[in-house]
């Protein structure tokens, strides 16, 4: 049975991420092999650093052009959470916090009241990384956590392998994603009315970081 989470984040992003027709995969879900769609990982917490206002990065409306598709995004916060959705239907993409940590944005998405996905952003020049790559990353993580690489990123896995939890480790989630983000291909941004993210909000204050100093 698939998690109605999983159901929800497969209806949005799988025809942009994988390529494929929803209800072709819906009709033929007997035969799909899930752990090559959805990943196995989760995080034991949000992403370590604080949190930001995404609007203010990206603007609180934002048109994306992919190949021959545009999709109109409306970015805000609910209480202390950002939230995207899309501006025509008003379906729900994406609702957690959102950290910087040395150069990428970090999307922290919770699953349950223990349990975490994490996903990155770039941004450079017009074009965004990442904002269909959700589930790319996430599967990402599960090959290079389950070759080894990142022993002390894992803190347990079952014998199946369905199943693997981590620890968030900010450098080490980094180390795994930042390279990662140039083989995704770009949206490209048409519009926003973005305003930079030193500023101020009239609800979150962004300290300056001295890690993103450095």
């Amino acid at each position: 049975m698939i998690p109605k989470f999983h159901l929800k984040i497969l209806k949005l992003l799988v025809p942009i991420v994988i390529g494929i027709s929803i209800p072709l995969l819906l009709v033929s879900c007997k035969n799909v092999d899930w752990k090559k769609i959805f990943p196995r990982n989760t995080f034991d917490s949000q992403f370590p650093k604080n949190n930001k206002d995404l609007s203010s990065i990206l603007g609180s409306r934002i048109t994306l052009k992919i190949d021959n598709d545009t999709i109109k995004l409306k970015i805000g916060l609910k209480g202390d959470r950002n939230l995207i959705t899309m501006e025509r239907g008003g379906d729900t993409v994406f609702c957690g916090t959102v950290c910087k940590f040395k150069g990428l944005y970090y999307l922290s998405q919770k699953i349950n009241d223990t349990s975490y996905w994490i996903f990155a952003l770039k941004k450079s020049g017009d074009k965004l990384y990442g904002i269909n790559g959700m589930l790319k990353e996430e599967l990402k993580i599960d090959k290079e956590v389950l070759s080894g690489k990142y022993p002390t990123l894992l803190k347990s896995m079952n014998k199946d392998t369905s199943v693997i939890r981590l620890h968030t480790d900010k450098k080490l989630i980094r180390e795994i994603l930042d390279p990662y983000m140039d083989s995704l291909k770009p949206f490209t941004i048409l519009s926003s009315n973005a305003l930079t993210d030193t500023v101020t909000s009239n609800r979150i204050v962004f300290p300056i970081d001295s890690e993103e100093l450095e």
